[in-house]
C-alpha cells in the first residue's frame, strides 16, 4: 500500500495555531495533532473520539490518534519531503 504524509498547520483566529501529522496506509489512519492555546487544547482532546467515530464511518481505521500541546517538532517532517507550502 501507498503511504502518504501530511504535515500541516492552520491558523484559526479564535483557536490559534493549530498543526497536523497525518500518516495514511490504506485506510489506516495514524494523526498527532498539536494546539498553540491552553483552551484549544483541552476543546481538541475532548473531541478525539467524536472524531474517531466520524472517520470510522467514512471507513476509515483509525490506529493512532493524540493531541498534543504546542508545536511539532522541526524534525517531524524532513526537509526533502516538504513539497508544497501554500499560505492563504
Amino acid at each position: 500500500l501507498p503511504l502518504w504524509r501530511l504535515m500541516m498547520t492552520l491558523e484559526i483566529e479564535t483557536l490559534g495555531p493549530m498543526h497536523a501529522w497525518l500518516q495514511l496506509a490504506g485506510k489506516r489512519l495514524s494523526a498527532t495533532l498539536w494546539a498553540e492555546r491552553s483552551a484549544t487544547l483541552d476543546a481538541a482532546r475532548s473531541s478525539l473520539r467524536l472524531l474517531i467515530d466520524a472517520l470510522e464511518t467514512q471507513g476509515v481505521e483509525v490506529t493512532q490518534l493524540e493531541c498534543e500541546a504546542g508545536r511539532p517538532p522541526d524534525s517531524q517532517v524532513p526537509l526533502f519531503e516538504r513539497l508544497l507550502d501554500v499560505q492563504t
